[in-house]
């Protein structure tokens, strides 16, 4: 998102993107789901009073709403799309929906107490001046929570990442941790989304004759969870505290 051309190429891009509200698709619900856990315990360390959360790039803006309720925080939205600004302001008259470029977003300097910013990262061409802007968007102290491809993953997938937006900017998690460490403490990582993979470790860890022995003994599930902890899922997962 480096040129003006850029910019008006992508908001033509999401505003087609967004035009519909589709269904929301599984990886999307595990996702929010995963956000309103760590919404619920952030609203119990911090409090739900005076708090101010901002959705980074909300896309069409219905999970909004979502994390107001679960954080009881005054809720914003930020999205690229003028088209789906408008739509979302229209459904969800209590959020403060803007449009606008998550690299330079126009809000104050440490105005809010949560940034939560999914799926967003893998979309920008230059990543460090996203996490800047998160870090400067929010107080000492405080938190984002932030989703994005895992590289690892898709690396190791037949077809790679299969996403068809105009920037795609996948990493790794070393690459993650090297953004964030500047400006954030990570506080906890993981993966979400298990998926069988093609190529690598991946022959052996998801191989289908494996788990079927975990199956019979039980412990298939807690084998995909130890795979998800461990940095092998879809999409990397981090909760971080500004320094």
């Amino acid at each position: 998102m480096s040129t003006d051309k850029n910019i008006e190429q992508q908001k033509d891009f999401y505003n087609t993107y967004w035009a519909r509200m589709q269904p929301l698709g599984s990886y999307k619900i595990e996702r929010a789901k995963w956000i309103m856990d760590v919404l619920l315990r952030l609203r119990r360390k911090i409090g739900n009073t005076n708090t101010r959360l901002l959705d980074l790039g909300c896309g069409d803006g219905r999970l909004v709403p979502l994390w107001q309720s679960i954080s009881g925080a005054e809720t914003h939205g930020l999205e690229l799309s003028p088209q789906a600004v408008q739509t979302a302001q229209q459904m969800f008259p209590s959020i403060r929906y803007k449009q606008g470029d998550a690299v330079n977003t126009g809000y104050d300097n440490a105005h809010f107490d949560i940034a939560v910013c999914q799926e967003v990262l893998e979309h920008i061409e230059e990543q460090d001046k996203l996490v800047n802007e998160c870090s400067r968007i929010i107080k000492n102290g405080s938190y984002l929570v932030l989703t994005t491809p895992n590289k690892y993953y898709f690396d190791r997938r037949k077809g790679g990442n299969y996403s068809q937006q105009p920037i795609e900017n996948i990493i790794d998690k070393p690459a993650l941790l090297n953004l964030l460490s500047p400006y954030f403490e990570v506080l906890s990582f993981e993966t979400l989304i298990y998926a069988a993979g093609d190529y690598g470790i991946y022959k052996f860890i998801t191989n289908r004759y494996w788990l079927a022995i975990l199956r019979r003994l039980g412990a298939e599930h807690a084998w995909k969870h130890y795979l998800l902890k461990k940095g092998y899922g879809l999409h990397m997962a981090v909760v971080c505290r500004k320094k």
